[in-house]
């Protein structure tokens, strides 16, 4: 009859383990004077469950190390690699910037560079209406309506205004862009600085391409090029 181990037996238990332990941490020789210890401990495999000496275990452990050390150093490689590539294309896209002549050369190389260099299924903007009612050939200016949804999309943030990413098609997305059932993820970001003056649309049919809690600091750069593109067309 197997007998049930009390809350007391269970930390006694532990507070020896862990006596154990820092007595083996703290005379690293011990080993050293009983040699046949390590030739007589029998543990686990940790996949095939059959035992195994404790040099065997380490070499195991220290393999796994290896490997794990190993996709790490891969991961940080490719990670390197995609920003590498990303500062590019962003260089690339500021130069358009400033080589454009005019607001609609503005609008249509971002929008062409946007689509083709970064993949995207669809890119648009809008821009707070203006005061004095003047439009333009290539209208970028959303109504009131746009303005008070501008507001409410950047609320949290109205201090220091950041890229929104998500799955879902809030208010301010559908009135900017024609919402189709395609686009399964998109990005806001804010433009004109603060109080935020447009916003920048990006949207993709990959419903992992833009997420919650993804990185925006490379959105962040983009919104300032596009921001700064179009300010010195509309005054």
């Amino acid at each position: 009859m197997t007998e049930k181990l009390t809350d007391f037996d269970v930390a006694n238990d532990e507070d020896i383990e862990q006596e154990i332990t820092q007595y083996l941490l703290d005379h690293s020789e011990f080993f050293e004077r009983h040699p046949e210890l390590l030739a007589g401990l029998r543990l686990s495999h940790p996949e095939s469950g059959e035992a195994v000496s404790l040099i065997e275990r380490q070499v195991q452990a220290l393999r796994s190390q290896k490997q794990h050390a190993s996709q790490q150093l891969h991961d940080l490689v490719c990670i390197a690699r995609e920003n590498d590539s990303v500062a590019q294309r962003l260089h690339s896209f500021a130069l358009a910037m400033i080589d454009a002549q005019d607001l609609n050369q503005v609008l249509d190389t971002a929008r062409d560079m946007l689509i083709v260099d970064f993949a995207l299924d669809a890119v648009e903007l809008r821009w707070r209406p203006r005061l004095d009612g003047r439009s333009i050939d290539h209208d970028i200016y959303g109504d009131a309506d746009f303005a008070n949804k501008l507001d409410q999309a950047f609320a949290a943030s109205v201090q220091s205004p950041k890229p929104l990413c998500g799955l879902q098609y809030p208010e301010l997305m559908t009135q900017v862009l024609a919402a189709s059932k395609a686009l399964k993820s998109w990005s806001l970001i804010p433009l004109g600085g603060v109080p935020v003056e447009g916003v920048l649309v990006l949207a993709q049919q990959d419903a992992e391409r833009f997420t919650p809690n993804m990185g925006t600091a490379y959105l962040a750069k983009l919104g300032e090029l596009v921001s700064h593109g179009i300010k010195r067309y509309l005054d």
